[in-house]
Order: structure tokens, then C-alpha cells, then sequence
């Protein structure tokens, strides 16, 4: 009951809060939750792109060592939309960073998948929209 009469008193502007906060503490504090619940959605999306990711093609994760690389999800996306995965399309997400070598050696893991034809397609695609969601997120970031 008591706090109830306290809300009230506060709605009709009888109660005053006892401190108040300057705007730009107010904006960080906004800005904190906000931060707080984008990283959430971002950890979220990775554990459900992992896990469907171990239904729709589990040796993937033999091939890179870090699931959420560009590289890698590039590659993933290219695969999923049913292209073939060239030299081209890891060197140019890899960078110059990596040489041919590492390249073709990638490529090769790459091609020797199992084909995921097993899964469905809404797997596939369900896998396909998380893959995009982590990378728009990476890309915003």
C-alpha cells in the first residue's frame, strides 16, 4: 500500500526526487543500456549462427579457426547462396595480410566439405539471415 500512495503522490507531483542528475550523466546512462543490449543481441546472434551452423555443415569449423572472421563469414555466405567458392573471393576478404599459400590451403578445405544437401532449406536460410546479421553487426561496429 505504501508504495502505492508513493506512486501516486509522485504522479500528481505532490514528491520531488531528492537528487537530480545532469543531462550528459542521463545520456551515458542511455547510451550504457543501449551498448549493453546491441552486444547481447551481437552474442546471440553468434551462439544461434554456431548452432546452426553445426546442423547445416558441422565440419566448418575444421576449416577456420575463427568462426566469426570476415573471411570466413564471407566465404559462409557465398557457400550458403550456392556459389562456388573461388581464390578470389578468400583472397579478397582475407586481405594481403595472408599469402597464397594460406589461400589455397584454405580452398582446399573449402572444396573439401561434405555438401550440406542433406539440410533443409530453411536451415540454409535460416543460417543465411544469421550469417548476415553478424556481418552487418561486425560491419557497424
Amino acid at each position: 500500500m505504501d508504495a502505492w500512495h508513493l506512486a501516486e503522490m509522485f504522479y500528481r507531483g505532490d514528491v520531488k526526487p531528492h537528487r537530480t542528475w545532469a543531462e550528459e550523466l542521463i545520456e551515458l546512462q542511455h547510451l550504457t543500456r543501449q551498448h549493453e543490449f546491441m552486444t547481447s543481441l551481437h552474442v546471440q546472434a553468434k551462439l544461434n549462427a554456431r548452432a546452426l551452423l553445426e546442423q547445416v555443415c558441422p565440419t566448418y569449423e575444421k576449416v577456420f579457426y575463427n568462426l566469426f572472421s570476415t573471411t570466413s563469414l564471407h566465404v559462409l555466405r557465398s557457400m550458403l547462396r550456392g556459389n562456388t567458392v573461388t581464390e578470389e573471393i578468400v583472397r579478397k576478404t582475407a586481405g594481403s595480410s595472408l599469402g597464397a599459400a594460406w589461400t589455397r590451403t584454405k580452398l582446399e578445405q573449402i572444396q573439401a566439405l561434405s555438401s550440406h544437401s542433406k539440410t533443409s532449406n530453411a536451415q540454409r536460410t535460416a543460417l543465411l539471415c544469421m550469417v548476415e546479421i553478424v556481418l552487418t553487426q561486425q560491419e557497424t561496429a
